[in-house]
């Protein structure tokens, strides 16, 4: 199912008729209430995908063990800055998250850059993330090699705030191992 079809059918129940998710997945079709029923075909794509939430389900209790929350778009602490940016036909359903919420909706200072830099250009990277940390501002990266990994290490040598963006998922991160970055 595209992402807009999906983030549709969970916001409208969420927002116009007060169902979760499984609310809705447990209800007849019959029963589905008027706003709703454009996304009948979604929602039986989503039931029909039941045998996969058992799998799931054991991939979140791995994440929670690894201090990670799941942020549904439905959520509060969803950051409505990125929906109304991305916009719902490329808002990515639900956020992995390790660390502090507050940066979320804490301006900062973006970087981003070549991932086969020369030294002189990784070097000024390090510098700048150094300086921006200092300045008491927020670090926001990628978590790739090259320039991004050089600002992200910079700042966190100031002692900063990074917002790392972590494309690969958190599983596959290994920003995980690091002290600083669960705080």
């Amino acid at each position: 199912e595209n992402r807009r079809a999906i983030n549709g059918l969970v916001l409208t129940a969420d927002r116009k008729a007060r169902l979760g998710l499984l609310d809705l997945v447990r209800m007849d079709h019959e029963a589905l209430p008027s706003e709703i029923q454009k996304y009948a075909p979604t929602l039986a794509h989503l039931v029909e995908a039941e045998g996969k939430v058992t799998a799931q389900a054991f991939v979140i209790e791995q994440m929670l063990s690894m201090g990670c929350r799941l942020i549904p778009i439905t959520d509060a602490s969803y950051p409505p800055h990125l929906a109304r940016r991305i916009g719902p036909d490329r808002a990515p359903s639900a956020l992995t998250a390790v660390g502090s919420e507050t940066l979320w909706n804490t301006p900062g200072v973006a970087t981003r850059g070549s991932r086969k830099s020369s030294p002189s250009g990784l070097a000024f990277a390090r510098a700048a993330g150094r300086a921006v940390a200092k300045a008491g501002e927020v670090v926001v990266c990628g978590l790739a090699a090259g320039v991004d990994r050089e600002a992200l290490e910079g700042a966190l040598e100031a002692g900063g705030r990074v917002l790392g963006i972590g494309a690969e998922g958190l599983f596959h991160s290994r920003w995980l191992r690091r002290p600083e970055i669960k705080s």
